[in-house]
């Protein structure tokens, strides 16, 4: 039993590669990441607005239409819809960047592609995110 599980563990059935040692902490500090996006993507959208006359304190809210302070310029907190779209391009692009070691064919095309997709979610994310 414990051999057909170890040899079932040992073969690779779909032909793709393993990740390699270094890939395996990135992958689990990405699921970590995936977590805490998951988690701020369900808060945002369970939150009200800072300048909502509903909210009796200003703890537990989120700036939407900010455009004084540190939020100037910061095109995803525009709106609620904005930021939950640009939450769910994050979360798309992690799980993106988690298994790239699996669709990449050699080890050195990882941090490529990983610079690819962090670039793309740097600069193109507000493009995509307009486009819904």
């Amino acid at each position: 039993m414990i051999r057909a599980l170890l040899s079932a563990i040992h073969s690779n059935p779909f032909g793709r590669r393993r990740p390699t040692a270094v890939e395996i902490p990135l992958q689990i500090v990405f699921a970590f990441l995936i977590a805490g996006l998951v988690y701020d993507f369900f808060d945002a959208y369970n939150s009200l607005g800072c300048r909502d006359p509903r909210l009796t304190t200003q703890s537990g809210c989120y700036p939407w239409g900010g455009t004084e302070g540190p939020l100037d310029g910061a095109w995803n907190y525009m709106s609620k819809e904005l930021y939950l779209k640009t939450s769910i391009l994050s979360i798309l692009s992690v799980l993106i960047m988690i298994s790239a070691p699996f669709l990449t064919r050699t080890p050195w095309y990882t941090p490529i592609g990983l610079g690819m997709v962090y670039f793309f979610n740097g600069y193109a994310a507000e493009w995509v995110v307009g486009l819904f």
